[in-house]
């Protein structure tokens, strides 16, 4: 329902088709697009070449796995979108307009400023997300800083003396606020708020969650406070004192949103404001994580733990190799290991690395076509493994043979597809039993010979 009504937002006359004027209208609305960026989107989603968009088209185009335009459809779909980088944005506020801060249009702030007054107020439901991209000048805040919020009232949302983010409610005329530090101080961050009421007419009973996200690593929660200011209005940003440095934009949903939705309205932002580049905002589109790089200690013992597979003599027959930052490239080397120990290793524990849909198709599924024995695969906590991948592995693992692969933990799998993986089936129980007798009739054999 949400693409359907993406769609009749960005189709303004009706007709059915998004034209390249209309997309253009929607694009400029919400950043700095130029003639030539509209045009590359336009060739990019009219799959026909009839100069117009239509529904399936559309469709096709914003669900298509890492699409930089998620983020745009979540922004158009706001109740309140202010930006500075755009016309439509700063003419959603009275008073001052929008200058440069560090380089980006934003509203600038400090001891002589006064909070940005919006033109119309906004309500806030019983659940509501508000997205605050701000850039936050001194570590330790000796008062407290209001973001967002209504001075008339006394509503604040915003960072406590503690350096915490909270929320002061006038209500209950309490503050609440968080323990864990605000988030980084400067540089540009982007601030969720969401607010969670629990009873059927939005009043303070509820949650407020805070997320941020600056970098590479995307969004994350810092944590959450017992308050909530559904029922409440906004009707200002930002505040005269020297903590805030800059507001860049300012958008609302009146639901919440989930924080993969989060990441892509990061992500539609993120390379502007230098938070990330444009390589590792394509890796983050995909929903995939940044792995962290190993040290030279952890590469000697990666290596050392090969070396000690591939001679055959890995405890157990086990090599483990589980949250040693394992990335695709590495997973050559790691089967070539277990190769070479000539049935010594007949178990794999890649848990907890950064394993993705591609090394799974390039190197796991090309090893498990080979595998002529029973054997056991963790990949569980991987992560960045996708649902695209699902059938791949499960018509991938020989299950007859006794194999078997653990992938709890990876999220996007479904529950049913992890049962089927784990094989613990009396088939494959078998299997494992009469692999392992032969294995000791084999070696009871040698071991007659050699005598």
């Amino acid at each position: 329902q949400k693409v359907k009504d993406t769609f009749k937002a960005w189709d303004s006359d009706g007709d059915g088709f998004i034209s390249r004027a209309e997309l253009g209208t929607v694009l400029q609305g919400l950043g700095a697009f130029t003639a030539t960026d509209i045009e590359l989107l336009m060739r990019e989603a009219d799959r026909n070449g009839d100069e117009v968009i239509d529904y399936n088209e559309f469709v096709d185009w914003i669900m298509r796995p890492g699409q930089v335009l998620t983020g745009a459809t979540l922004l158009s779909q706001s109740a309140l979108c202010i930006r500075a980088d755009t016309k439509r944005g700063a003419a959603e506020v009275q008073g001052r307009g929008p200058c440069t801060v560090r380089g980006i249009p934003a509203w600038e702030f400090g001891m002589e400023d006064c909070a940005i007054s919006l033109k119309e107020a906004r309500l806030l439901g019983s659940d509501y997300t508000i997205a605050l991209w701000i850039w936050l000048e001194v570590d330790a805040m000796s008062t407290w800083v209001p973001l967002v919020g209504d001075s008339m009232w006394g509503l604040g949302l915003g960072v406590a003396p503690s350096g915490g983010f909270g929320i002061k409610d006038p209500r209950s005329q309490e503050g609440h606020w968080t323990q864990e530090p605000a988030g980084p101080i400067g540089t540009w961050m982007l601030l969720f708020i969401s607010g969670y009421c629990e009873t059927p007419v939005p009043g303070p009973n509820g949650t407020t969650q805070f997320h941020v996200a600056s970098d590479a690593s995307g969004v994350r929660e810092v944590s959450s406070v017992p308050s909530v200011a559904s029922g409440l209005v906004v009707s200002e940003f930002g505040c005269p004192c020297s903590g805030l440095l800059g507001v860049a934009s300012l958008t609302l949903w009146q639901r919440l949103l989930e924080e993969e939705e989060m990441q892509d309205v990061y992500l539609w932002d993120a390379v502007r404001l230098g938070c990330v580049t444009e390589a590792q905002a394509a890796w983050l589109r995909l929903g995939r994580r940044l792995a962290p790089k190993r040290s030279e200690d952890e590469d000697q013992d990666l290596r050392s733990r090969l070396a000690t597979a591939a001679a055959g003599k890995a405890k157990d027959n086990t090599l483990d190799l589980s949250d040693m930052k394992i990335v695709d490239a590495d997973l050559p080397i790691v089967f070539e290991a277990v190769a070479a120990s000539c049935d010594g290793v007949t178990c794999l524990v890649l848990a907890d690395n950064y394993i993705t849909d591609d090394g799974v198709t390039e190197h796991l599924l090309p090893f498990l076509g080979e595998v002529l024995a029973p054997f056991r695969l963790s990949l569980a906590g991987n992560k960045d493994i996708s649902s695209l991948i699902e059938q791949s592995l499960l018509s991938a693992v020989p299950s007859s043979m006794g194999c078997s692969i653990d992938a709890r933990g990876i999220t996007r799998l479904s529950e049913n597809a992890i049962v089927q993986l784990l094989n613990e089936t009396e088939e494959a129980a078998a299997a494992i039993l009469a692999e392992a007798e032969e294995r000791a009739l084999t070696a009871a054999a040698c071991q007659q010979f050699d005598q």
